[in-house]
């Protein structure tokens, strides 16, 4: 069953049912999941599918928005201490790795800690990187900038 707007009920091999939206975005055309037909009624399909197709006339992408939504994006701190976490195994001075939670936790975190990651960029890590008294990098904060950097890298 095929409607004008290119909702359909799809029946696997094994019986399954489930609604399926056939749309064109960007011109590419993609086959979008809309739900397993025992719990979603033709009502909800069909709303669903034409809030895609709302989006897909502005030119946004369905099935990203969708992932967006699920996709939980950390803080700075969360991400910060998941690494400090991970990188423990490798690290043997107990002091350094308590220097290098707190370094963060006394620096770092005032300033980006409540931030996601994906708001984070070059320029505010140049910035935690120098001295804020006179705006020279010193030694902790030539430190502050190490782990930044490494931890930039880690969160790819």
């Amino acid at each position: 069953m095929l409607t004008a707007e290119g909702l359909y009920l799809r029946i696997s091999p094994s019986g399954g049912k489930s609604w399926v939206l056939r749309i064109q975005v960007n011109r590419g055309r993609r086959g979008i999941e809309l739900g397993d037909a025992n719990y979603v009624s033709v009502k909800t399909a069909r709303l669903e599918a034409g809030a895609a197709r709302r989006l897909a006339a502005l030119s946004i992408d369905p099935l990203e928005e969708r992932r967006k939504v699920l996709k939980v994006i950390p803080t700075f701190e969360e991400a910060a201490r998941r690494t400090h976490a991970e990188m423990l195994k490798g690290w043997k001075n107990g002091k350094h790795t308590q220097q290098w939670l707190k370094t963060l936790e006394l620096y770092t975190y005032p300033k980006l800690g409540k931030l996601t990651v994906d708001k984070i960029d070059g320029p505010m890590f140049r910035n935690l990187a120098e001295d804020p008294r006179d705006g020279q990098a010193c030694a902790p904060a030539y430190r502050r900038g190490a782990r930044l950097v490494l931890f930039q890298r880690l969160s790819r």
